[in-house]
């Protein structure tokens, strides 16, 4: 929906009052939001769009997305994204999305094969496959970009592909094992003549323990008692809270909640859980119900401002 850019920035700039950004922050997504504003009145434009949004972002940074932009220009795209998901959603958006990657050529074509095979076969997590499918993008693009196929793996492939990724020692050991099995899955199905998987050398990383962290239930309370609920965001968190309190959901299930899981007429709430993949349902208390409610209420007075 088109709206003037005046209105928009102003809508944003209580947005962040309401989200307690800091002064400086604030100074400069104004800043930022106000240079696009000039940039507007240059093409003689005053209606909002996402269309000119992006097309600003392209002009200005080079990319709308992460993928392909400078560190520099990283909080001005965010900035600007702010407008195009608050004119779209009435919220902005949790993050700015990367460019979509996608596997190419021959060795990518066995890396799509092999997440087949742990989805259909070995009937691993989406969440686990997801993980794998990262760090196999990355190496794809390494191989193709150099006209590297998987027998022209050596040790020393290996060393520049983890020099051009700037991975932590944590990722790097999730990257070695996700290599290690793809390359030997390779093998023992006669995709390579040699099994490349020995080229993936041992690391030192150690996972340390990590100290449980749990809340007592009058910690809960100060918790639900201390959200704002006077603004969108305010009821969208206390909502938030609540699903995590009450039912006890994982974030990967709070991020995918969608109203279409709730049967109003029987008080439920059905959905697949993301981690296991099972359908499972809740009863829905009068709490929830009544915050969603109260945080749909104010989302349809946001859109009505907009008109």
């Amino acid at each position: 929906m088109d709206i003037e850019i005046n209105q928009l920035i102003n809508l944003c700039e209580q947005e962040l009052s309401s989200r307690e950004y800091t002064f400086n922050r604030h100074r400069v997504i104004s800043t930022i939001w106000g240079k696009f504003k000039k940039w507007m009145e240059s093409r003689n434009e005053n209606k909002f769009s996402e269309k000119l949004g992006l097309e600003y972002c392209d002009k200005t940074f080079g990319a709308h997305d992460l993928k392909n932009i400078n560190r520099k220009n990283q909080l001005k795209l965010r900035a600007i994204r702010m407008l195009i998901s608050y004119n779209k959603d009435g919220d902005f958006e949790f993050r700015t999305p990367f460019l979509i990657r996608r596997f190419i050529g021959d060795t990518g074509k066995c890396m799509e094969d092999y997440l087949e095979y742990l989805q259909d076969v070995i009937c691993l997590a989406k969440v686990t496959i997801d993980n794998k499918r990262f760090y196999l993008l990355s190496f794809n693009a390494y191989l193709e970009n150099f006209h590297l196929s998987l027998s022209s793996i050596t040790l020393d492939v290996i060393s520049s592909f983890y020099n051009s990724q700037n991975y932590s020692l944590a990722s790097k050991h999730n990257c070695n094992s996700t290599l290690r099995l793809f390359l030997k899955y390779a093998y023992d199905n006669s995709l390579t003549d040699k099994d490349y998987s020995i080229f993936i050398l041992p690391d030192n990383y150690k996972k340390h323990c990590k100290i449980p962290t749990t809340y007592e239930e009058p910690e809960i309370k100060r918790i639900i008692k201390a959200i704002n609920r006077g603004s969108a965001t305010g009821k969208r968190d206390y909502l938030i809270i609540l699903l995590a309190s009450v039912y006890g959901w994982r974030s990967s299930d709070i991020v995918g909640f969608s109203f279409d899981h709730i049967n109003w007429d029987q008080n439920t709430i059905s959905f697949s859980q993301n981690k296991t993949g099972n359908e499972i349902t809740y009863p829905l208390l009068s709490s929830i119900g009544n915050s969603i409610v109260d945080y749909l209420k104010i989302v349809d007075r946001i859109q009505v401002l907009k008109k």
